[in-house]
């Protein structure tokens, strides 16, 4: 045998090692989708797991395990594979898609709708994923969640069958409102659902008024913060009434509503002198008055409870808005 060939043949065990263990991941996982498609389950099911202990990384053998499972109707364990899979890839839309159903299957309604939401997250302008989100919504009886999600979908695919059959079926059961209570669109409209707490469609609704008027409208950005106030979403009603402060700053209402954003994100030292401003502005107006005292009693009751710097941080912003209250001072001094 030549050097050459004898050079050849010992180079092949380290050629051999060389493949890499992705490699190896995908060739036994296509070895056990073979098997699956013979419906050898079990042969499937052992190269699937070779596969993984090769990548334990990759999504592809937790989603074909899962697949085998829902078909032999095991499917909680078809849900905790799916469940790894979309903690290891939240990115990833593959294992929500059979997750939400599973969960639908189960009747786990509210963990079909965070499904539903996450892939929403992933891909907003998708009809059919807002409309999965309403029927979960519908099954857990947020009602008005589902027919505010059904005509999201409808604004996205006005011809999708299946959001306009669900919603007809709402209709018809009254359930949902009437498709002409809805036609109207921009602040107004907004404005009008909010006050009647119709906070679901009022969301709605919204998102069609910015598609209609562009996302540069200030009117609606404002019913947004307000939207996000009601729903008790603080942190976001602050970011966007911070957003329009320089353009509404003149405006005492929206002083207002930005203060009560402020305190009810904890931000104290702003919101008082927001509302200190306010009422030295308008004494009459008993609403910024009201407003003014309940967050001096919260901050008192804080103060008061508060030790070391904490105390001394709380009775000096007391002191600061309230310099004429000598008790506040007193109560300062005795907190250096």
């Amino acid at each position: 045998m030549g050097a050459a060939a004898v050079l050849i043949l010992g180079l092949l065990p380290l050629l051999f090692s060389q493949e890499s263990t992705r490699d190896r991941a995908l060739n036994t996982y296509w070895t056990g989708m073979a098997y699956a498609h013979d419906a050898m389950g079990s042969a499937a099911t052992r190269e699937f797991d070779r596969s993984l202990a090769y990548d334990p990384d990759s999504p592809l053998p937790r989603l074909a395990v899962a697949d085998l499972l829902q078909q032999d109707q095991v499917y909680d364990e078809a849900i905790r594979e799916l469940e790894a899979v979309r903690e290891a890839h939240p990115d990833l839309v593959a294992p929500l898609l059979p997750l939400a159903r599973l969960y639908e299957r189960r009747e786990r309604w509210s963990e079909a709708a965070v499904i539903h939401q996450a892939l929403i997250a992933l891909d907003p302008e998708n009809p059919e994923f807002h409309n999965g989100l309403a029927v979960a919504y519908g099954a857990a009886g947020f009602l008005n969640r589902a027919e505010a999600e059904f005509r999201k979908a409808l604004a996205l695919d006005p011809d999708n069958a299946a959001a306009k059959n669900n919603l007809a079926g709402m209709q018809q059961a009254g359930l949902a409102t009437a498709d002409s209570a809805e036609t109207e669109l921009g602040p107004q409209a907004v404005m009008a659902l909010i006050r009647d707490q119709r906070l679901a469609a009022a969301e709605s609704v919204l998102a069609l008024s910015y598609r209609q008027a562009g996302a540069d409208s200030s009117q609606l950005l404002f019913l947004e913060g307000t939207l996000h106030f009601k729903k008790q979403e603080f942190n976001q009603a602050v970011a966007v009434f911070e957003a329009l402060r320089p353009k509404y700053e003149k405006n005492p209402m929206f002083m207002h509503n930005l203060a009560a954003a402020y305190a009810s994100v904890g931000r104290f030292d702003e919101a008082l002198g927001i509302w200190s401003d306010l009422v030295r502005a308008k004494p009459e107006n008993q609403v910024f008055r009201a407003s003014l005292a309940q967050a001096e009693q919260q901050v008192l009751q804080a103060a008061m409870q508060a030790r070391g710097a904490q105390a001394h941080a709380l009775w000096d912003m007391l002191v600061r808005h309230f310099p004429r209250k000598a008790d506040y001072a007193d109560s300062l001094a005795a907190h250096p």
